[in-house]
């Protein structure tokens, strides 16, 4: 990569506002496409923080407990994926026992 020294005259932001004008459509679109999806991440966060916050210690606990289990259960799929057999019962034996109830 390769240096470029600014004069101090010039702002970085004067700086990579000229760098952006001369980017093609293709790399300008891709580049907005950047910022908007790290400002969608970084607002997602903050509302999931909040949200966090306003649980009780218990909830919060369980909700945790919960994500580790999903995140264990889809590991196991992955898995078994990988090693060509599936995880839990047949689609038929689920649909079997649907019925029965």
């Amino acid at each position: 990569m390769a240096v470029v020294t600014v004069p101090s005259s010039v702002s970085p932001a004067d700086a990579l506002w000229v760098l952006y004008q001369s980017q093609t459509k293709k790399v300008k679109k891709a580049f907005l496409q950047r910022i908007a999806e790290e400002e969608a991440a970084a607002r997602e966060s903050k509302e999931m923080n909040a949200y966090e916050q306003s649980l009780t210690e218990a909830q919060r606990t369980a909700a945790h407990e919960f994500v580790d289990i999903v995140k264990a259960r889809a590991n196991e799929v992955v898995q078994a994926s990988k090693e060509g057999h599936h995880v839990g019962r047949s689609a038929n034996d689920f649909l079997q026992e649907l019925q029965a109830e």
